[in-house]
């Protein structure tokens, strides 16, 4: 097959231009993507109970619904439940690989039958993936008015571009609106007039519940069937004016006895863009869809509504541009691909001297990168950062099989060259070689591909990319190279080179056995042994800088709106520009409630490290009060960064572990140094409640019920909730209040009249008493706990650092502080960080064991898979030193995506050693002596090796150099990759010549060769 194969060129140029073509098309059409989706399994929801206290809510929705999802859900991991005034959120975890849109049904079904909601309160809607929706993000905009206030057309305008026109665009999730602009319509009643006319509280509500609810029906007319609704009121201005029948037998309309109005829901959100009052609108995209696409329709979108924001004197600026980040990251990355690809080039140049060679390479090089671009396009993989990185780590590789064909043709006879039935013999002679190694480089992508944890899905694009870079270019170079030699190069010398690297160290091991001792014990013990007290402490997640400061304020459970206007979001807006010497492009300070967040960004971004420093030295003596975090700005997660731990205190106790929350973080302090420590929620900052206290006595004296005495106590709130209304088209909650909003206490004094028309005063009815209660807290499987999030502040300190600390001095002084009152257990970072060092620990064993069964079963030679696992001990340490002086260099810690680098890398610089091991084998079984066997295979080797090993050091050399976003994140693994590289060529020279000539080349050898090598040794050890 392919013999024939090699004289129909015409099927080779349409197999190249096939494959062209493909790669185009996959390019063209496949999604563009800063970073792969990389979220955990969950789903999150939340359930609104207008009225509900917590109790309630314990009682009637969380025990239920988590009895019923512990029970039913095979691969539920976690269910994390947070409490918040009058409603409550779940977030549940399952196992890596579970199927969320089968699990969201499964769960629908389940807690469908577990209670039935009232009409008020909204139906359970579930959102896939966690809360960092970073990667979601198409853009952010900021609205600001020209007048500084916003006026009711203002707000209307951008709530119908954020939730009719933006969200009606294909591949868009949901435009939020921070605030989020959310109207309610609030009936203030008026407690005197009310005793004027003589009307109960039931009089009222039962009259406007009646106004506001519709009512529908059919009928049939002219053969046809018609719906017909009824609605008393559609406006606010006919809610003003709906009229109600007093007990004095007069009608009177609803403004004469109370203040309607249409008002903003109460929020904390409060939001400061360059100066001024702003909106936020943030566009999600979902998770499939491409995000340079869905920017393009919303700027788009946004453009046409230029005359109307002209109109109502609103203007808008994009704060957090995605696409900026992709393309500009992207195009470094092709940059990258085009210069490794070059250098690469270069070095075939530069070994072969000649240009027929290097284009070939070149060809075989672009068919391999447009291949690779249609399988991803195949397999639904975006093109982004990371999987363009795989092609930059294989691009060395992909000419491998070309420089080792070539460099074997041009020590053959011209005669046999211009033979295809000779070049065909050549390649089958090179094809079990060729095939092992690409096979182990390949197999050592398998446990990543095929992870199911936060770096299988990081890194499986890139493996899909390496992996099928290398099958290509192994086809490609089977295929192409045949017909090309026999048509360009048939009359072609071949340059031989010089012998510089079989000198005295290769002989010196070969022929002095103290000295081929000393190699294999400093090349096994003495070299593992460093690497592994050398390997530095390991992170989980590379954090991804981008242009910006971040600056974070948490707040207590006690601060009101007004005190955080009035202490933090006007301060801070009139001070980041007095703080700045450089010009500022835009900045925003955002309250969300439980947390204050300024973002900053430059127009010089080389005055951002000054900016940094002086914002860390001066901001915290401004805000004594707070702990403010300062920080370069994180391009995914913010202040619960990725590698940051957080522990889980569990006590069903609430008031012990208020009482002991100093203790336990006096404890902290004691043994961590370098880490930032924050309670969610902190149990200490407690706040203040009112406690209303029915007076049974005289309400049964005056003759008012319970249930009365409870609508009287919501009445007094300002969640009292009574109906959903459509008005003009848009549903909104009504609420009814006693009173303009004055404090609690001072409704003592307001009249009421009863239900049976007696009049009275509240105080005759309620007490009210101020007190502190301690905040909510969170459930965590079932159980009460805090949260204890620690930061790393300290950039020497790594996440398994901070954990050998909790492990060895805070875990037991805890257990013993906790005793039976609780527990405690490791979550966040922490626990990812301990399961990913047990599945890389099982890939390296996978890798390690593949490696040798394959070497075993392709040359036939078990001695050959020994000799290839203890030559990768030498590289290994040399990726090792490459990691720390990265580190000592530019600050780039070796963490779990790093520690991917190690494997790729043993899996590449066993190629050399299996085509060294391999030559060698065959030499000997053919009758050569062991050390002449060795030294032929050695010389026959040498240029092929420091060929591939510099075409692969040359491809990640722009990945280690260029600067990008994303440069961390494989940074560490181009580090590693090229330092054991380099480690490799002493190890081919030196080391694997030693374990042959110790131990044999061949498991196949006759008696006769054996013999004879045993008395070749004796002599050698005698001499």
């Amino acid at each position: 097959m392919l013999s024939s194969y090699l004289y129909s060129r015409t099927l080779l140029f349409v197999t190249c231009v096939s494959i062209f073509l493909f790669g185009l098309i996959g390019a063209y059409k496949n999604k563009v993507q800063l970073l792969p989706d990389v979220e955990p399994p969950r789903i999150s929801f939340s359930v609104k109970w207008p009225n509900a206290s917590e109790a309630f809510l314990l009682a009637n929705i969380v025990e239920p619904y988590e009895k019923v999802l512990n029970s039913k859900l095979n691969t539920l991991e976690t269910i994390k439940v947070t409490f918040s005034d009058e409603s409550v959120r779940f977030e549940v975890q399952f196992e890596y690989g579970t199927n969320l849109e089968t699990t969201e049904q499964k769960m629908r079904t389940l807690l469908s039958g577990v209670r039935a909601f009232p009409t008020y309160v909204a139906p359970l809607r579930f959102h896939q993936g966690g809360n960092n929706v970073s990667n979601q993000v198409v853009g952010s905009y900021f609205f600001t008015s020209e007048n500084g206030q916003f006026t009711q057309a203002q707000t209307q305008l951008i709530k119908d571009i954020a939730k009719k026109q933006l969200v009606s665009i294909s591949g868009v999730e949901k435009a939020e609106l921070f605030p989020n602009l959310e109207q309610r319509v609030v009936i203030r009643l008026k407690p005197e007039q009310l005793t004027a006319f003589g009307l109960t509280l039931g009089d009222v509500q039962s009259r406007v519940r009646t106004l506001l609810q519709d009512s529908t029906g059919t009928f049939e007319q002219d053969a046809y069937l018609y719906t017909a609704s009824y609605q008393s009121v559609d406006s606010i201005s006919s809610l003003q004016n709906a009229t109600l029948a007093t007990k004095l037998g007069t009608v009177i309309r609803l403004n004469q006895i109370a203040n309607v109005s249409v008002e903003a829901t109460p929020s904390k959100w409060m939001t400061r863009f360059n100066g001024q009052s702003g909106i936020l609108v943030r566009v999600l995209r979902q998770k499939q869809a491409d995000l340079l696409t869905i920017q393009n329709a919303v700027d788009e979108q946004l453009a046409l509504n230029t005359t109307a924001l002209d109109v109502v004197a609103l203007n808008y600026e994009i704060t957090f541009d995605t696409g900026l980040f992709i393309k500009r990251a992207v195009w470094m990355m092709v940059e990258a691909i085009s210069l490794g690809f070059a250098l690469s080039l270069l070095v075939s140049f530069i070994f072969f001297r000649r240009v027929i060679p290097t284009l070939l390479s070149s060809l075989i090089t672009l068919l391999s990168i447009m291949g690779v671009l249609g399988v991803l396009y195949l397999f639904d993989v975006s093109i982004n950062v990371i999987s363009l990185a795989g092609i930059t780590f294989a691009i060395g590789m992909f000419v491998d099989g070309v420089l080792i064909l070539i460099e074997y043709l041009d020590r053959q006879p011209h005669a046999l060259k211009r033979s295809p039935q000779a070049i065909f013999n050549a390649i089958s002679t090179m094809i079990p070689a060729l095939l092992a190694s690409t096979v182990t480089s390949v197999v050592v992508f398998l446990p990543i591909i095929f992870s199911e944890g936060a770096e299988g899905q990081l890194f499986s694009g890139l493996s899909l990319a390496f992996v099928s870079g290398l099958l290509i270019s192994l086809a490609l170079t089977i295929l192409i190279v045949p017909v090309f030699v026999h048509a360009f190069m048939s009359g072609e010398a071949g340059q031989k080179g010089r012998s510089f690297v079989a000198g005295k160290l290769t002989h010196l091991v070969l022929n002095n056995i103290p000295a081929r001792l000393a190699v294999i014990v400093v090349s096994t013990v003495v070299f593992l042994s460093s690497a592994i007290m050398l390997l530095p402490s390991l992170g989980y997640l590379p954090d991804i800088k981008r242009d910006a400061i971040d600056v974070y304020i948490p707040l207590k459970n006690t601060e009101s709106k007004e005190k955080v206007k009035e202490e933090l979001v006007e301060p801070l807006n009139r001070l980041i520009p007095q703080l700045v010497d450089g010009d500022i492009k835009n900045y925003y300070v955002i309250s969300l409630g439980r947390l204050v967040t300024v973002g900053l960004r430059l127009e010089d971004n080389e005055q951002l490290p000054q900016t940094l420093a002086k914002l860390k030295a001066e901001l915290p003596d401004a805000f004594a009060n707070y702990n403010v975090i300062t920080i370069h700005g994180n391009l995914f997660g913010g202040i619960e960064a990725k590698n940051n731990l957080k522990i889980y205190l569990h006590a069903h106790d609430k008031q012990w572990l208020a009482a002991n929350q100093d203790n336990i973080k006096a404890l902290f302090n004691k043994h961590l140094s370098g880490v930032s420590l924050r309670f969610k929620p902190d149990l200490t900052a407690q706040k203040s409640v009112y406690k209303i206290i029915p007076k049974f006595d005289n309400a049964s004296f005056i003759g008012v019920s319970e249930v009365e005495l409870k609508q009287l106590f919501k009445s007094l709130t300002q969640s009292n909730y009574l109906e959903t209304w459509s008005m003009n088209g848009e549903a909104i909650n009504v609420y009814m209040t006693l009173g303009e909003g004055q404090s609690l206490s001072e409704y003592a004094n307001v009249p009421y009249v009863t239900q049976a028309g007696r009049q009275t005063y509240i105080g005759e009815l309620l007490a009210f008493e101020q007190t502190q209660v301690i905040p909510s807290q969170v459930r965590f499987n079932s159980s009460y706990a805090i949260e204890l999030n620690i930061g790393i502040t300290d950039k020497a300190l790594s996440v398994s650092d901070v954990m050998s600390q909790i492990e060895q001095h805070i875990a037991p002084e805890l257990t013993a502080l906790f005793g039976d009152k609780g527990r405690f257990e490791l979550e966040g970072s922490a626990a990812s960080i301990t399961k990913a060092k047990q599945a890389l620990s099982g890939m390296f064993l996978f890798v390690a064991l593949s490696l040798f069964a394959i070497v075993t079963f392709t040359l036939k030679n078990y001695k050959a898979g020994l000799y290839v696992l203890a030559s990768l001990i030498t590289p290994l340490l040399g990726g090792v030193i490459a990691i720390i002086l990265l580190e000592v260099m530019t600050g780039i810690r070796l963490d779990v995506l790093s520690v991917i680098g190690f494997i790729i890398m043993l899996g590449t610089v066993a190629n050399n050693s299996i085509l060294l091991v391999d030559t060698a084998a065959r030499l000997a079984e053919s009758g050569l002596a062991q050390s002449q066997a060795i030294l032929q295979a050695i010389a026959q080797r040498k240029r092929a090796v420091l060929i591939s090993s510099l075409t692969t050091i040359a491809g990640m050399v722009p990945l280690l150099l260029f600067p990008s976003e994303a440069g961390q994140l494989y940074k560490g693994i181009a580090a590693i990759i090229i330092g054991g590289m380099a480690f490799n060529l002493l190890s081919i020279f030196t080391v694997v010549p030693a374990f042959m000539a110790q131990f044999g080349c061949s498991s196949n050898k006759s008696p006769e060769i054996e013999q004879q090598e045993k008395h070749q040794n004796e002599y050698q050890g005698a001499a």
